[in-house]
C-alpha cells in the first residue's frame, strides 16, 4: 500500500509515501509543528513512519499521523518515539500499529535545532502547515492558529501493511 501525496511520487524502494524524492536540499526549522496532507487510497495498518535527511545533526526527532479535521490537522493517531536521525530513517510506531480507513491524514512532525536538512522540492499543489512549538511530545490534537504555506513538500513517508 502507498499513501500517495497531492503532488507526490511513488517510489517501488518505499514502503508509504514520499510526497517528493527530489534532490533540492533545504533546511527544516527547530521548535516548529510541520504537518503535510496525504491520502490513502484503501484501508492499511500503520507500521512506521520515516523520511530521507541530507545532513545530520544531533536533533531530537519526533514523528506522528493526525486524522483530518475539514482539511486541516486534527487528531494525532499514532505516533514515534523521539529519536536522532540518520541518513535514512525509518522508525516503528510507539502507540501500537494503527488501523486506518481510506481517506485523507495528516503526516506530523518536530524537531528541536534549526539546520536539519532533508530533501523537498517545489510543489504546486502541496500544503504544508507550521507553527512554532516548543520541542516536547506531538500534541493529541493539533493547535490553532497555524500558518500555512503552498509549493514546498518533503520526503517523508508512513509504512503501512
Amino acid at each position: 500500500f502507498f499513501f500517495q501525496a497531492e503532488d507526490g511520487i511513488r517510489d517501488h524502494c518505499v514502503t508509504g509515501v514520499q510526497t517528493c524524492a527530489l534532490p533540492i536540499y533545504s533546511t527544516i526549522g527547530g521548535n516548529y509543528l510541520f504537518a503535510e496532507k496525504v491520502t490513502l487510497s484503501s484501508a492499511a495498518d500503520l507500521y512506521t513512519m520515516g523520511f530521507i535527511a541530507r545532513s545530520i545533526n544531533t536533533a531530537a526527532f519526533r514523528m506522528g499521523l493526525c486524522s483530518d479535521s475539514a482539511g486541516a490537522p486534527g487528531t494525532l493517531l499514532g505516533y514515534t518515539a523521539a529519536f536522532t536521525p540518520t541518513a535514512n530513517t525509518e522508525v516503528d510506531i510507539t502507540s501500537a500499529p494503527v488501523a486506518l480507513s481510506a481517506g485523507t491524514y495528516w503526516m506530523v512532525w518536530i524537531n528541536s535545532a534549526n539546520a536539519y536538512g532533508y530533501y523537498s522540492s517545489s510543489c504546486s499543489t502541496v500544503t504544508t502547515y507550521y507553527k512554532a512549538y516548543t520541542y516536547a511530545a506531538l500534541p493529541s490534537t493539533w493547535p490553532s492558529g497555524a500558518s500555512s504555506l503552498t509549493g514546498q513538500c518533503h520526503n517523508i513517508y508512513v509504512g503501512l501493511r
